[in-house]
């Protein structure tokens, strides 16, 4: 079911891939199952998002992506402070990475 969800995502069916997700959960949350469903909402730009990335953020701490898609989402929340900070951590841990510079004109950060 979850592979399933991830092509759905990649097809942009988000409402079938949150459908998906949800009763794959019902068997016990993962955090992956966290992820994609933090995702799904990330793309649907639902602010919802953020709960289901800190549900997993411990187990994805230092995955840059993950990161990535945690910073959007504080924005999304109005929580600039958190995500300054994520992207503080995002830099100290992957400083190649090559979205930083992206993130940082989205937080007006030097």
């Amino acid at each position: 079911m979850i592979n399933q969800a991830w092509v759905e995502i990649r097809n942009n069916k988000l409402d079938k891939a949150v459908q998906l997700l949800k009763n794959a959960s019902k068997s016990g949350e993962t955090p992956n199952i966290n992820r994609l469903l933090g995702l799904s909402f990330l793309k649907k730009d639902d602010k919802n998002c953020l709960n289901y990335f800190l549900k997993c953020k411990t187990s994805y701490e230092t995955d840059p992506k993950f990161l990535h898609n945690l910073i959007i989402a504080y924005v999304m929340n109005n929580k600039t402070d958190e995500a300054r900070a994520t992207l503080k951590v995002l830099i100290q841990q992957d400083p190649g990475y090559e979205k930083i510079p992206t993130l940082k004109k989205y937080l007006s950060v030097n």
